[in-house]
């Protein structure tokens, strides 16, 4: 088997076909891979979906209603150092996110950041747009 490689979950932040989604964590070594199966990953995202569906956990869109089993106690079975090729997606892929993007799966860091930058300019319009109708009313 070689390393690196990705090892996956579900329900998680990625987008896969209707109402699914699943996570990934990138593991370096046999002993992280072993550490990451034993905690509730799976080689596939197939197996993955599947093991999510068998369990009783519902991803709803985004919104994910309480899985059945507790999610593992190791956030990362990586190393905490992401080859520099990935450190940067990650980061997109962390921030895309926190603003409530839906992710899909075969973006790269152009795509993820075009969403980005699309999803702030809609926050500073609509902020922009909220402050001005503020100012209007007073004048009222």
């Amino acid at each position: 088997m070689d390393f690196p490689r990705f090892v996956f979950t579900s329900p998680g932040p990625l987008a896969c076909g209707f109402k699914q989604t699943y996570g990934q964590e990138i593991v370096t070594s046999q002993e992280d891979y072993d550490s990451a199966l034993k905690a509730g990953f799976f080689s596939t995202i197939p197996e993955a979906i599947e093991a999510n569906k068998v369990h009783g956990s519902v991803t709803t869109g985004l919104a994910v209603v309480q899985p059945v089993l507790d999610p593992p106690e190791v956030v990362s079975v990586a190393s905490t150092e992401l080859p520099a090729s990935l450190e940067g997606k990650e980061k997109l892929v962390a921030k895309a996110i926190s603003l409530g993007i839906k992710i899909k799966g075969n973006w790269g860091e152009k795509a993820l950041t075009k969403a980005i930058e699309e999803a702030e300019d809609d926050l500073a319009a609509a902020k922009n747009s909220s402050e001005g109708e503020g100012h209007a009313e007073e004048g009222l």
